[in-house]
């Protein structure tokens, strides 16, 4: 697994603006989808929600430094890779402080989603997502 993040961490250092030097990495944990909701809201669910209806495949928890990602992802292919470069994204700009620089966590999802899509373009691979879902996910204010 270390191999694999130095490479992706690597690819995003030559394929996007953010900077890797090598002296670093995330931890990767791979986890069940109910582990990884309640990670991603703190283990404070919000009443009324059923944790099976949330679709995360991975985050990167800036509290312990670490990426999680679903125990069932799949790191041979590329689109499990486009997953954690996503979240290595996140990891970079934590690391370089660009999270001080927005006004909300969410303002830091299009250069995560850019990576991504570009990586799965990289391989001949379409983005599962579009512009209009990279807008709404990374809006500061909910519409």
């Amino acid at each position: 697994m270390k191999e694999l993040t130095i490479a992706l961490l690597m690819w995003i250092s030559s394929h996007t603006p953010m900077t890797y030097d090598g002296s670093h990495f995330p931890n990767v944990v791979t986890v069940p989808h109910e582990r990884l909701v309640h990670i991603l809201y703190k283990g404070d669910l919000p009443q009324g929600l059923d944790p099976e209806i949330v679709s995360v495949a991975g985050l990167y928890n800036f509290r312990d430094g670490n990426i999680y990602l679903l125990e069932d992802e799949d790191l041979t292919t590329i689109e499990g890779q486009a997953v954690l470069i996503h979240e290595l994204v996140h990891y970079l700009q934590y690391y370089h402080g660009i999270d001080k620089q927005v006004e909300c966590m969410r303002e830091l999802e299009p250069a995560a989603y850019a990576a991504q899509a570009g990586f799965l373009a990289q391989h001949d691979q379409e983005a599962p997502f579009n512009d209009m879902h990279v807008l709404l996910v990374s809006a500061c204010k909910q519409w």
